[in-house]
């Protein structure tokens, strides 16, 4: 199975072993797409980093994954929506809240402290209409 998300590259540690360990946050995933990640948790493979989507003749397609650059989301896949990186203007601005909160190790689950973050938003804006 490939994998393919959107994801940052927040942290690499050395280990005792000389080994490296990559921490990477996604944007929120679909069921379908967590449910595919979870299933490689453990498994040995490849690893790819490019800062845009790779491409079919980029790595080895073996008949699974993206096809005709359409999402497969059984497969994990993730294909854009929108004209920058793919998504609307509200997607892109969840997606960087999401990473923020990964990145400042936040206890409150993402939802309640996204839902939060909105409505004062939102309660800002309010206060100031006439």
């Amino acid at each position: 199975m490939i994998f393919q998300s959107p994801g940052t590259i927040i942290k690499v540690e050395t280990l005792a072993d000389h080994t490296l360990k990559l921490s990477v946050v996604t944007p929120e995933l679909s069921p379908e797409s967590y449910a595919a990640l979870f299933t490689l948790k453990g498994s040995e493979g490849w690893f790819a980093f490019k800062e845009t989507r790779l491409e079919e003749n980029e790595i080895g397609h073996d008949g699974t994954g993206t096809q005709n650059g359409t999402e497969n989301p059984a497969q994990g896949n993730f294909e854009p929506h929108s004209p920058i990186q793919g998504k609307s203007v509200s997607q892109r601005l969840r997606s960087v809240m999401f990473v923020y909160h990964k990145q400042q190790g936040m206890s409150l689950p993402f939802e309640t402290w996204y839902t939060a973050q909105i409505e004062a938003f939102i309660e800002h804006y309010k206060s100031k209409l006439a």
